[in-house]
């Protein structure tokens, strides 16, 4: 997502919050919109009622990963589990440093270019190609789509793209990725059966 010498100011820059050009400042805790989930809004609040520390932190079913970016900034885990059938692409890409968001006006346009790509041509993930590395479908349709839903199941941001901007969707991705190359979580595509059969003991799980 990033060139190495961005990556190492950016791992630099985990343990605290400091501004990136034009003195934007990286989220301590970043968020992710998705339908019908209000973890993002609540995720500090949720995490205030867990054990500040244990061995795993496990979320069968992790959305976003709104409420595993705040375990990691609140709490004291040795090791993280997310697993979503949903959305363990988006948290892939994330977590890869290997795609990154267009470097073109965010419109109803794009939208329907890469909602095209996922829903008509049936591509998995990677969309196109820009000089440095690929664009990841699964990491742009949280922000182009409706409340961070899926192209098949939403329509495009009902108040046009002037809410966040494509800047700071890049810094929330950019505070993600820096947290998620600290603590390596593993991700995961299982049935939420198959992953409670392997928690164990001292794992801190949130359904």
């Amino acid at each position: 997502m990033w060139p190495s010498h961005a990556r190492r100011a950016i791992l630099r820059a985990v343990p605290s919050t400091p501004a990136l050009p034009g003195q934007a400042p990286i989220p301590l805790v970043p968020r992710f919109g998705y339908s019908g989930g209000s973890k993002g809004r609540l995720a500090r609040r949720i995490v205030s009622l867990f054990p500040e520390t244990g061995d795993r932190f496990v979320e069968p079913f992790a959305g976003r990963a709104n409420v595993y970016f705040a375990v990691t900034q609140f709490c004291h885990y040795k090791k993280s589990w997310l697993n979503d059938l949903r959305t363990y692409r988006f948290l892939e890409a994330l977590h890869s440093g290997n795609s990154v968001v267009p470097n073109r006006e965010i419109n109803d346009q794009l939208y329907l270019t890469m909602k095209a790509a996922k829903v008509n041509r049936g591509l998995d993930t990677l969309v196109e190609k820009s000089p440095d590395a690929p664009v990841n479908l699964h990491l742009v349709e949280s922000l182009l789509s409706w409340s961070g839903g899926f192209f098949e199941d939403t329509g495009p941001k009902r108040r046009g793209f002037k809410g966040p901007s494509l800047w700071g969707f890049l810094l929330q991705c950019l505070r993600a990725f820096a947290i998620m190359e600290v603590s390596k979580p593993r991700i995961t595509h299982l049935h939420y059966r198959q992953v409670l059969a392997q928690c164990r003991e001292n794992d801190m799980v949130y359904l």
